[in-house]
């Protein structure tokens, strides 16, 4: 137990020096020579922009269990009251590729 506790302390502190590192690193570069950051500028950008995709990506994964539940919800309800209704209902046949629509039924 004793051993988990300080793994996970030792995690969280390299995680936050990583983590001042990277934020300290295009200030350090802008500081040094402006040409230099001037010219590393795209650089910086694409590196802001990943980082960006990754809590965006990190959000969506977050939300991926409730919007599963929400899509089984209608299914659920037909199984329960003893219907096809989504799968017969037209909107959701003429959307459908005809290959997913053998693999249903």
């Amino acid at each position: 137990m004793v051993k988990l506790l300080v793994a996970k302390i030792l995690c969280m502190v390299g995680v936050f020096f990583f983590m001042l590192l990277g934020s300290l690193l295009p200030v350090k570069i802008i500081e040094t020579d402006f040409e230099k950051a001037h010219r590393s500028k795209k650089i910086l950008s694409l590196c802001n922009t990943f980082g960006g995709g990754v809590f965006l990506a990190t959000c969506f994964n977050a939300l991926l269990p409730a919007v599963r539940e929400k899509v089984r919800a209608p299914w659920a309800l037909a199984a329960a009251l003893g219907t096809l209704w989504p799968r017969d209902s037209d909107a959701f046949s003429t959307l459908m590729p005809s290959s997913v629509k053998a693999l249903m039924l």
